[in-house]
C-alpha cells in the first residue's frame, strides 16, 4: 500500500498559496487529487480516508458522485466526521466543551490572519471578542467561500444527506463520547449494505486506543483501518 497525505488548501507547505480558506465542503479539491492519482497510476485502486473535517469532505465527494465514483475510487473511510455541521457546532458550544471551542477558534483566527498577510487586498478582518466557531463560520468561512451565512454553509456542506447516495464500500468510525461530533446523525442514517458503521462508546475525537493482539502501542484504529482496506482492495 502507498499512502498519499493531502493537506487542506492553504495548510502545511501550501501556506500562502490559497486565496480562499479550506472548509468542510471542499470536495472539489480532493476530486482533483484523485484525478491526478488516476493519471499517474491508472490501474491502482484507491481508498480515500478522511479524518475529522476531512471525513466530511470525502463523504460529500462520494455522495456527490453517486453511482459514478471518481476515477480509481475503490473504497472510503471517514473517522470522526462532522456529517451534520449544525449539530456539531451546537455540541461544541455546550459549556462542557468550551475548551475545545476556544482552541479551534484560536487556530482559525490565526489561519485567517496569516492568510490576510499573503493577500492584503482581501476584505479587512472584523472579529468580535469571545467568538465561537459558529460565529467564525458566519463572519468568515461562509462569506469567503460563497455561502450566505453559517446556516447556509452548514446545510450545503454537511455530508449526512449524501451518504445514502454512496455506492463504494464505506467505513464510518466515530465515538459517542466525542466532544464535538454529534452521533445522532449517524444513528439516523438508513441501513446500507455497502456502509459499515462502527459507533464506539469510548474514543473521544480520533482517540481510539486500546490493547489488541497486534497493535503493541494500543492504536487499534490503525489496525482496523488497514484490515478494512485489505478486505476491499482489488
Amino acid at each position: 500500500m502507498r499512502a498519499v497525505r493531502v493537506n487542506q488548501r492553504g495548510c502545511g507547505s501550501g501556506v500562502g498559496q490559497a486565496r480562499w480558506p479550506y472548509h468542510s465542503g471542499r470536495s472539489d479539491d480532493v476530486r482533483m487529487v484523485l484525478a491526478w492519482l488516476a493519471r499517474e497510476e491508472p490501474p491502482s485502486p484507491i481508498t480515500l480516508a478522511g479524518f475529522s473535517l476531512g471525513g466530511n469532505v470525502v463523504l460529500k465527494l462520494a455522495g456527490e458522485d453517486g453511482g459514478r465514483p471518481t476515477a480509481g475510487l475503490d473504497s472510503l473511510i471517514a473517522v470522526s466526521a462532522p456529517i451534520d455541521l449544525d449539530a456539531c457546532a451546537t455540541l461544541i458550544e455546550q459549556p462542557r466543551n468550551r475548551i475545545y471551542d476556544a482552541y479551534f477558534v484560536r487556530r482559525l483566527l490565526g489561519d485567517a490572519r496569516e492568510r490576510q498577510q499573503f493577500f492584503p487586498d482581501l476584505p479587512p478582518l472584523d472579529f468580535p471578542p469571545r467568538l465561537k466557531i459558529r460565529g467564525f463560520d458566519d463572519r468568515y468561512t461562509a462569506p469567503r467561500s460563497g455561502y450566505r451565512d453559517a446556516e447556509d454553509y452548514y446545510a450545503r456542506c454537511s455530508s449526512g444527506p449524501l451518504v445514502p447516495r454512496i455506492v463504494v464500500p464505506t467505513l464510518l468510525l466515530t465515538s459517542r463520547d466525542d466532544p464535538f461530533i454529534a452521533t445522532e446523525p449517524f444513528e439516523a442514517l438508513p441501513p446500507q449494505s455497502n456502509v459499515e458503521l462502527c459507533l464506539t462508546e469510548r474514543g473521544g475525537h480520533l482517540g481510539f486506543l486500546g490493547a489488541t493482539e497486534r497493535a503493541g502501542d494500543g492504536r487499534w484504529m490503525d489496525e482496523m483501518l488497514l484490515d478494512w482496506i485489505s478486505r476491499f482492495a482489488s
